[in-house]
């Protein structure tokens, strides 16, 4: 039997070092440029946010405490886009971990892969070996990084009940532990902030399935679907002055049905005023009941832009406003632009 070989193990390859396991892992060189190219650009974004009240406050203030934040908002609010012009204001890498029930409590971490690479013998000789490698996700990234960060877990509340306990150590002792993956755990940068959105307990769960142990560990911002004066501030900083001088009586009436599909979707109980201003298809339960949610400062705005472009305005409001939001395609569709049509001013109709 030939005698067995020793092969010297390289301490650094390719961007990885090795730990005490022999287990390959990114080095603090490699994160940091990785890092580099993921600080959002603020003229980069695909909107600007317009704080509805203090949060970006709150942003700070969580950051400087060790706080970590839940964005509680239904979808279109703008929970990412918050996120992303807060990185991006203070020069800070986001890291996203969009969170669904098909992660696993290793697949949140990272994933193990097999590299080969040269290693040389005690005699000089040079062989090919087989060593381990570990892809740490971005949760586990954030807390490598020797730097602040923003690490944004995106609808937290898709995340297993069993996997989800990986966020108290995260939220509570501010450690991500991966010992039995890489040897190593891992403690987040004091300026580190962390950020997890939820929706409203409504269609997958939403808020209400997390643990509310967990719930506890987050500095809570319950951000609202914009309306009315604060919408239109929103089109306007995101259309243009120009644009919206332009448009502006159409801009007036689409925030003004969006209020009343608001209020609709909400259920909320109306003053006699109110309700002879609402369209009667608005009062129709078969229309209520076909709403998913009311329409997004996003859509209103990219539904003007398309107008701005040339686009009748009933296809763009049917491409941009409605569909998104019904999940009815039938009556319930056309009454919604019925809707919308009636309180068009007479040359968008």
């Amino acid at each position: 039997m030939g005698r067995k070989i020793e092969l010297l193990l390289p301490e650094k390859i390719n961007g990885f070092r090795k730990t005490e396991r022999s287990i390959y892992v990114p080095t603090k060189d490699a994160i940091k440029k990785h890092l580099e190219r993921l600080v959002p650009k603020t003229d980069s974004l695909p909107a600007k946010y317009i704080p509805q009240g203090n949060e970006n406050l709150v942003l700070a203030a969580a950051r400087s405490t060790k706080s970590s934040v839940m964005l509680s908002g239904p979808t279109g609010v703008g929970k990412t886009l918050l996120v992303s012009n807060y990185a991006a204001e203070e020069k800070l890498p986001l890291l996203i971990l969009t969170a669904h029930e098909d992660l696993t409590d290793g697949k949140i971490r990272g994933t193990s892969d097999l590299l080969i690479v040269p290693a040389s013998d005690e005699g000089g000789n040079v062989h090919d070996l087989k060593i381990k490698t570990f892809a740490p996700t971005h949760l586990v990234l954030a807390a490598m990084a020797d730097m602040p960060v923003v690490l944004f877990v995106d609808e937290l509340h898709k995340v297993r009940e069993g996997v989800s306990s990986l966020f108290h150590s995260v939220t509570n002792e501010r450690m991500v532990y991966c010992h039995e993956l890489t040897g190593e755990n891992y403690r987040l940068h004091d300026d580190t902030l962390v950020i997890a959105s939820v929706n409203p307990s409504y269609g997958d769960g939403g808020i209400d399935r997390i643990d509310p142990a967990l719930r506890r560990r987050f500095t809570t911002i319950d951000l609202q679907m914009p309306r009315d004066i604060k919408l239109m501030e929103i089109v306007k900083a995101n259309i243009g002055s120009d644009a919206y001088e332009e448009h502006e009586p159409l801009i007036m009436a689409l925030v003004k049905v969006q209020g009343q599909i608001l209020d609709a979707f909400k259920g909320k109980e109306l003053k006699p005023e109110e309700l002879a201003e609402m369209s009667s298809h608005l009062r129709d339960p078969a229309t209520v009941n076909s709403l998913i949610e009311a329409p997004s400062p996003d859509s209103i705005v990219k539904t003007i832009k398309m107008i701005a472009e040339g686009l009748d305005a009933r296809t763009a409001i049917e491409v941009q406003m409605i569909n998104q939001i019904i999940n009815d395609f039938g009556g319930p569709k056309a009454a919604l632009i019925t809707v919308i049509e009636e309180e068009l001013p007479s040359n968008y109709r």
